[in-house]
Order: structure tokens, then C-alpha cells, then sequence
């Protein structure tokens, strides 16, 4: 990513310069006041951009034939823009367009057309958009721009038509899409607006499990991102990290080295004391006195290195509670809040078009999936909130779950304990663990007809959590590997190093989590 506070100064020791050094050029200072205003534009501080721009118009009057009109119009439109005042943007990339135009600058004239489509889409003005973005796709081509205009452009149709509701009309620029994409090897995480868009049409074209696989891209691609980020925020932590850590041997290295200059100049004192005996006892205390500022000294910067390296261990670990925080809610409600968003968008393009009892029924479902959704916040944030569980403490939280379910499903859900309940566990640890209980559970709700269900935690060196149901129990054979549930409780127990097992039997099922042994 671009530094822009860092080009900014450069920007502006430019413009000072060229002012001092070449007073009477107006191009140098055209070009450095459009490049200072194009950074304040990255920084979203668009006011100050459009200060500067319109100083680098200003100074262009007095360049002839000055060729960055056509950019200088599209950075101050995309202010006007951003500021959501449209009219004006409209009146500024039009003015983009001609000049592009006057230069044969394709790439300046698709840029400010792509704007001027997508104010129109702010505008709501979905026609107007069409229009424009078709113009803009076929010039693209003509010119053989990059595949990612290609893409913008047919993005912004697909969007359009979308909004109107004509998904069929959408599907031919999707198509399109697709081959772009592949025959350039695209990949997703350069898309995802496209992927959003196009589960959204398989979702009203009546294609839930292609619309399914789309979004599954989606949110691959929206991991992978994730992933990265915090690759790169490890690694710039490390690095932070490691500088602290030579700057410290550098401190101690400089500790040591006045430590032997003060030893030679000890032995020098020495020398002189044998010379000159009448003021021996003089020295001496001299002597000792300068030794003792010496340890006193080496004692106090050994001191600091224990509080630097201290304070380096406490961010550290403060971050990685922060990646684990946002691993969790990412994994359980980043994924539920996109289903949510897709959800109500498709409920919003039925409206009018199916029967309202069947409305109805989508926003009860989109209701109780919210709920669950708010209670799986709630439980990350119970856990996230603490630095260390004990058992007793989780026992607690199972029985708060065990009461809901019991509740509103009219089975008999228990929690017993067995062991020292006084140990404790990392939040980590925990909430693992309560997930893969609250899977157990909600499998037995679903699935086996059971009248009564014990979850139990025995804390001991081995700890172990079994959750028995005295259900119909289930056939091995019927549980595929597609089962997401299944999956989460294999891949949270693998995180904790923990054996997980499946007994079942007509008489029931037993779902048993073996921890490692506790030392």
C-alpha cells in the first residue's frame, strides 16, 4: 500500500523548491500542486485536495498544451464525489471527458466516465448508469485497457440491472465476466464484488446451490485477505520486535564498554596511589566511589532492558489475544452478518414478486438466525473478556446453554461436574471447547429424538467432556464429510490437541472430547 503522509511531504518539499528554484516555471508547479492535492485525496481529506487541485487548474492557464487536464479533473471529481455532492462532480468529470478527448487519452476518458457511471448509480439513476457503463466496456475493448476495467465496467451493469430487479438482463455481462476472468487468471480476491453480485442474480434466478458456491468464493477470497493482513501485521510486530531487542544488546554493549574504560582508569588511579602515598587514602575513596556509580548504574540499565523486554512480552501477547478476537468473531459472526446481508437483499428483490406468506416465513427465519447470531457474540465476548476460565466457570456458561435449550426445545438438558473445578483454562482453550459442547448439543436437538441429555466434565489431569444423549442414535454411513458441523468440532479439537470421539447405538449417542493431560 502507498505511503501517502510520507509522499505528501515529499510533495510539498517539491513544490517549495520548484517555488525558490524555478519561480517563473508554472508546469513544475502545476504538476507538484495536482500531486499534492492527489495525496490529501487518498487520505480522504478532500477538502485540502480540492484546495490544491484547483491551484495546479490555475498555474496549467499559464502551460501551453498542458496534458494532465484531464487528470487534474478526474482527482477533483472524485472529491466532489466522495463529499456526496453530485451535481458538481457530474459538471468536473465532463469537463475530464472533453479533455481527455481533445488528447486522445483513453485512459484518462475511461477513468472519467467510469466515474460519471458511478454517480449516476448514487444517484439511483440505474439507466443512465447502463448507458454509460456500456459505453465504457465497448471503448475499453477498442483501446484493450486492463481486464480489471473490463470488469469494473461490467460490474457496474450487472449492479445496475440488479437494483432493478432483472436478473435475467444481468446474467449475458456475467457470463462475459467470467471468461474475462478466466482467461486472465484473475483471482477472487482481486472480484469480490463480482462474486457478491453474481450469488446475489443465482439467488433470484431460483439457483440457491450455484448462488451457494459463488458466496463460498466470496468468502474464500474475503479470508484469504484476512489471512494476509494479519501475516503482515505479525510480521511488522517481529520486526518492531527485533529492533527493540538490538537496540537493547547495542545499550548493553555500551554499558560494558564504559564499564572497561572505568577499570583502566581504576588501574591508572592505582598506579598513582603506589606513586603518591601521602594522599593514598584519598584516592582509594575516590576509587570506590566511582565503582559504585559504575554498579549502580549497570544496575539501573540492566533494570530497564527487564522492563523493555517486559513491556515488548506484554504487546506481544496483547496482540495475539487481538488476532484471536478477531479470528473468532470473523469465523462465527463475520460469516453469519454475510448471510444476513445477502439474506435480506434477496427478500428485498422478492418483495412484490412471491406470495407474502412466503415473505413472512423468510423474515421469521431471517429473525431466529439474527438471534442465534447474537447469542454466539455474546458467548465470544464472555469468553474474550477474561484472561484465564476456570472449569466451574465454564460449567456455568454450559448450564446457561443448557437452560436456553431445555427452554425452547422441551428436552431435559443436564451439566454435571466431576474434579478440581478450581483449574483454569486460556480463553482460546474455552472457547473451543464451548463450541464444540454447543454442536454436540444442537446435533442431538436436531437429530436424534432424545428425551434427555447429559453434558459431562470431568476436570481432572485428563479432562475429559462427554455430552450422552438417549436418543435413536444415527448411521455412520449417513454422516458425509460435507458436514460443516462435524467438521468445526474435528478442526477446534485438532487446535486443542484433543482426541474426539463418536459412539452411537439405538439406545443413543456419546460424543466424548479428550484433552491432553494436564501438568
Amino acid at each position: 500500500e502507498s505511503d501517502y503522509p510520507k509522499a505528501l511531504v515529499e510533495f510539498l518539499n517539491y513544490y517549495s523548491a520548484s517555488k525558490k528554484l524555478l519561480p517563473d516555471d508554472p508546469y513544475q508547479a502545476a504538476m507538484a500542486t495536482n500531486n499534492i492535492g492527489m495525496a490529501f485525496m487518498n487520505m480522504e481529506r478532500y477538502d485540502q485536495a480540492i484546495e490544491y487541485i484547483n491551484t495546479s487548474l490555475e498555474y496549467a492557464e499559464d502551460v501551453e498544451d498542458f496534458p494532465f487536464y484531464s487528470n487534474a479533473y478526474w482527482n477533483l471529481g472524485i472529491c466532489y464525489m466522495e463529499k456526496k455532492e453530485y451535481d458538481q462532480a457530474l459538471e468536473i468529470f465532463k469537463l475530464g471527458v472533453e479533455e481527455a478527448r481533445k488528447i486522445d487519452n483513453q485512459y484518462t476518458l475511461v477513468g472519467n466516465q467510469l466515474c460519471i457511471a458511478a454517480v449516476y448509480l448514487r444517484q439511483k439513476k440505474y439507466e443512465e448508469g447502463i448507458e454509460m457503463y456500456e459505453e465504457v466496456y465497448e471503448r475499453s475493448l477498442e483501446a484493450k485497457m486492463e481486464p480489471f476495467k473490463l470488469v469494473e465496467a461490467l460490474n457496474g451493469i450487472i449492479f445496475s440491472h440488479n437494483h432493478l430487479a432483472r436478473p435475467e438482463k444481468s446474467m449475458p455481462y456475467v457470463k462475459i465476466a467470467d471468461s474475462i476472468i478466466e482467461a486472465n487468471d484473475m483471482p477472487d480476491t482481486r472480484n469480490l464484488d463480482f462474486l457478491l453480485y453474481k450469488g446475489t442474480i443465482l439467488y433470484q434466478l431460483g439457483k440457491p446451490q450455484e448462488g451457494d458456491a459463488v458466496l463460498k468464493r466470496f468468502l474464500s477470497a474475503k479470508d484469504s485477505l484476512y489471512s494476509k493482513k494479519n501475516i503482515e501485521l505479525i510480521q511488522e510486530k517481529e520486526t518492531e520486535f527485533r529492533t527493540k531487542e538490538k537496540e537493547q544488546q547495542i545499550d548493553l554493549q555500551q554499558a560494558e564498554l564504559e564499564l572497561q574504560q572505568s577499570e583502566l582508569e581504576a588501574q591508572r588511579l592505582l598506579t598513582m596511589l603506589l606513586a603518591g602515598g601521602s594522599i593514598l587514602l584519598v584516592l582509594i575513596g575516590i576509587l570506590v566511589y566511582r565503582q559504585q556509580r559504575l554498579k549502580i548504574k549497570q544496575q539501573k540499565q540492566e533494570q530497564q532492558l527487564k522492563e523493555a523486554l517486559l513491556t515488548v512480552e506484554t504487546q506481544n501477547k496483547l496482540e495475539e489475544q487481538r488476532l484471536r478476537i478477531s479470528k473468532e468473531l470473523h469465523d462465527n459472526i463475520g460469516s453469519q452478518l454475510t448471510y444476513l446481508a445477502g439474506a435480506a437483499q434477496n427478500i428485498g428483490f422478492g418483495v412484490g414478486k412471491v406470495a407474502p406468506e412466503v415473505t413472512e416465513q423468510k423474515l421469521q427465519d431471517l429473525s431466529t438466525f439474527s438471534q442465534e447470531a447474537i447469542s454466539d457474540l455474546r458467548d465470544t465476548i464472555w469468553v474474550m473478556n477474561r484472561n484465564l476460565v476456570t472449569w466451574e466457570d465454564l460449567s456455568e456458561r454450559l448450564r446457561y446453554l443448557a437452560h436456553k435449550v431445555s427452554n425452547t426445545t422441551g428436552i431435559h438438558v443436564d451439566v454435571v461436574n466431576e474434579g478440581d473445578t478450581t483449574t483454569t483454562l486460556n480463553p482460546s482453550e474455552t472457547m473451543h471447547i464451548f463450541r464444540i459442547v454447543q454442536e454436540a448439543v444442537n446435533n442431538a436437538v436436531k437429530h436424534s429424538k432424545a428425551s434427555k441429555i447429559t453434558v459431562k466434565v470431568a476436570s481432572e489431569d485428563t479432562p475429559i467432556i462427554t455430552v450422552q444423549d438417549d436418543g435413536v442414535g444415527y448411521t455412520p454411513s449417513e454422516i458425509t464429510s460435507s458436514s460443516n458441523g462435524l467438521k468445526n468440532m474435528a478442526t477446534r479439537a485438532e487446535a486443542l490437541g484433543a482426541q474426539l470421539k463418536f459412539d452411537t447405538s439405538a439406545t443413543g449417542t456419546m460424543v466424548q472430547l479428550k484433552l491432553p493431560r494436564r501438568t
